[in-house]
């Protein structure tokens, strides 16, 4: 039986719970995980790319990192051979039906979700009472 490799593209910036629970279900589909995390480059991130990497590199459900200059999947694809990816609820995902890629789309991950970490960052802080 051929591995199934899956894979999970995002910035992974400010990891945290939402994060962990997407890589433990895209786990769940695969039987090695790469996380695909795009470069500092592509977005201005809180963490550089090497931290965010180290991060990853050390979830137990993630089997490999690598770093992605674009988000052309089909050129990861090209890459990284994946059959499954990974994504959440509402993230666009562009490969063509050729490549006979499946397409998990998860729901009812936690609810701490990137935007709403940052959106908490740019408010400004209030005193302790």
């Amino acid at each position: 039986m051929a591995r199934v490799i899956g894979f999970v593209p995002g910035y992974f910036d400010l990891f945290h719970v939402g994060d962990l629970d997407l890589l433990r279900q895209a786990r769940e589909h695969c039987d090695h995980l790469v996380a695909g995390v795009g470069g500092d480059d592509l977005r201005g991130c809180y963490m550089p790319f090497p931290e965010r990497a180290e991060i990853l590199r050390n979830v137990r459900y993630v089997d490999e990192v690598t770093e992605l200059d674009s988000w052309d999947l089909a050129q990861a694809h090209a890459r990284l051979g994946f059959s499954v990816i990974v994504v959440p609820a509402g993230q666009p995902v562009d490969l063509p039906a050729e490549l006979g890629v499946t397409v998990i789309t998860l729901t009812g991950l936690r609810a701490t979700a990137s935007p709403r970490v940052r959106a908490a960052l740019s408010r400004p802080r209030t005193a302790a009472a």
